[in-house]
């Protein structure tokens, strides 16, 4: 992945993403993320956007983030946009250059 410096200059905000590591085993079924964190550059967008979601139906996001990162997010995943988690995660887009995954697009609700 490589990414002009001129757009790196448009991502000046911060994705924080902690991945689901297992379920708890004291009866609660809860998530338990994995101790260490990752950091990406971002950039966060208010704007409505109709997207279809991970249960297949389509619904209009409130906000979208742009991550720079070959990392494929999951909607499991515990991810926090400038320290704040901006909504229900519907949806998760990578998209490709010549190399590979250049970067993902995540929906909010």
């Amino acid at each position: 992945m490589s990414f002009d410096s001129a757009l790196l200059d448009l991502m000046g905000d911060t994705v924080l993403v902690e991945s689901l590591a297992s379920v708890s085993t004291d009866g609660y079924n809860r998530p338990v993320y994995s101790t260490s964190a990752s950091t990406y550059q971002a950039r966060h967008v208010i704007k409505q956007e109709l997207v279809r979601t991970f249960e297949g139906t389509e619904e209009l996001a409130t906000s979208v983030t742009y991550v720079a990162s070959t990392t494929t997010f999951s909607p499991h995943d515990r991810i926090k946009v400038n320290g704040a988690v901006p909504g229900p995660l519907m949806s998760v887009q990578t998209y490709p250059d010549e190399s590979g995954t250049h970067h993902s697009k995540l929906a909010w609700g």
